[in-house]
């Protein structure tokens, strides 16, 4: 187990928040969500209980949001696979995964030999329901277990039913602002589109909700430096219609943005960097790792697989890292009803939100000055230049010089110390003194 260098936590209800995101898992684990149902909206509702008002972005169906039309609300009913006699083999009630998310309607007997085309099972375990989607088609299937499977091979004939419908709806992501000193912001994105899975769908929000708290916390204690925004959204879709609303805003503030995703097991960490360079995000992110001696794994971008895959698109280009525990689509349990439960625990959802806890510490000790004029100061109307040809120039000026070049608002006072070879005090002071002339700004 981890021992965290979390600073600012001393008196933060850890355990209680813990517990209340845990009854919050409970709460919602079975309700079927999809990209746009009622489900997804009571789930992101049920947040909004839990932390206060959010502010809600709305699309309508078919709108267009980048390359993407938003699609219509799925609403499932009932659905089963019976025998002729009426026996239910597989229903929906028994679990929700048993339906791909956005069948289409289907009520109709079939041959097994033209059933079996539209059953799924898992080739890993033979008592997992597979999850499945058919977003943007117009298909239809059941996944089943493999013994499900055996079972209705026995039988030539059989009735389904899969009892849903599409209807003109929003598509809703939810945010949550906590606003710093500086305009500069930090982003933690994740995704409730997901029915019935633990690791893969409800350990992202359930971390952010601790997030959202220490934030609550934090601001309540000191204030915050910067600015920090949480979104729920479905995934995919949901980032795409965001960045059509917000990408300038976020290109001009974003500091680091974090996508939280599969953080409820007990694996060792890792996480995928942005597309373009190092940013800020992943240099803050290792920082904590080997601060808190973790073991953790650095994934190529070619190996993205969420949100980050949106948020560092060529042109979009945001500082974005993915975290993560047991890496999407390499552990057994994925997109199967073995992502449950039991899969994840209280310790580990513990344990990565005091990983983010960490990063925003560390953000919250930093400073990014950021330039206030338009090229170079006019330094003389501000600094003791002394008698020309007597005394000289301000023996400080070139060091301030130099700082000022590197306040780009990306580049930690530490680094921009060491990029003009001076000792941070001396950073800092010139940083305080540069402040109080408004030659930078937070």
């Amino acid at each position: 187990m981890a021992l965290f260098i979390v600073k600012n936590s001393s008196n933060f209800n850890l355990k209680d928040e813990l517990n209340n995101s845990w009854d919050w898992i409970l709460k919602v684990y079975e309700w079927p969500r999809s990209l746009m149902n009622d489900e997804y909206l009571n789930t992101l509702n049920s947040i909004q209980d839990t932390l206060g008002k959010l502010k809600f972005y709305n699309w309508n169906s078919d709108a267009r949001v980048g390359d993407w039309t938003i699609p219509k609300n799925w609403i499932i009913g009932e659905a089963y696979i019976a025998t002729k006699e009426g026996k239910k083999l597989v229903d929906i009630s028994d679990n929700n995964l048993h339906v791909s998310s956005y069948s289409k309607p289907v009520s109709k007997l079939i041959k097994f030999t033209d059933l079996k085309e539209n059953l799924h099972f898992s080739t890993k375990y033979d008592d997992a329901i597979p999850y499945l989607t058919h977003y943007y088609s117009d298909e239809w299937s059941f996944c089943v277990t493999k013994n499900q499977f055996d079972e209705i091979s026995k039988y030539d004939e059989l009735f389904i039913k899969i009892d849903s419908k599409f209807e003109t709806g929003k598509l809703t992501v939810g945010e949550l602002a906590f606003k710093g000193q500086s305009k500069k912001q930090i982003n933690f994105n994740t995704y409730l589109c997901h029915p019935s899975l633990a690791n893969n769908e409800l350990s992202g929000p359930a971390v952010s909700i601790l997030v959202a708290k220490y934030l609550e916390y934090l601001k309540g204690k000191n204030g915050l430096r910067y600015s920090y925004f949480i979104y729920w959204e479905p995934e995919t879709i949901g980032a795409v219609a965001l960045l059509s609303l917000k990408k300038d805003v976020f290109k001009e503030n974003m500091l680091a943005g974090y996508v939280l995703t599969c953080l409820g097991d007990n694996s060792d960490y890792g996480y995928i960097g942005s597309r373009k360079h190092t940013s800020l995000s992943e240099i803050f992110l290792k920082r904590s790792l080997k601060k808190n001696n973790l073991i953790y794994k650095e994934y190529p971008f070619s190996q993205r697989g969420s949100d980050e895959r949106q948020f560092c698109w060529p042109g979009v280009d945001l500082p974005y890292t993915c975290i993560f525990r047991s890496k999407f689509e390499e552990y057994d349990e994925y997109h199967t009803s073995k992502d449950n439960l039991d899969f994840i625990s209280k310790e580990g959802l513990s344990e990565s939100f005091k990983l983010i806890a960490s990063i925003i510490d560390d953000f919250e000790n930093s400073f990014f000055p950021i330039s206030n004029t338009i090229g170079e100061p006019f330094l003389s109307q501000y600094l003791d230049y002394g008698i020309p040809g007597k005394t000289g120039p301000n023996k400080n000026s070139s060091k301030i010089r130099e700082f000022l070049c590197y306040c780009d608002g990306e580049t930690e006072l530490n680094d921009i110390a060491k990029l003009i070879n001076i000792d941070y005090l001396e950073a800092k002071t010139i940083y305080n003194s540069m402040i109080d002339l408004n030659l930078v700004i937070l």
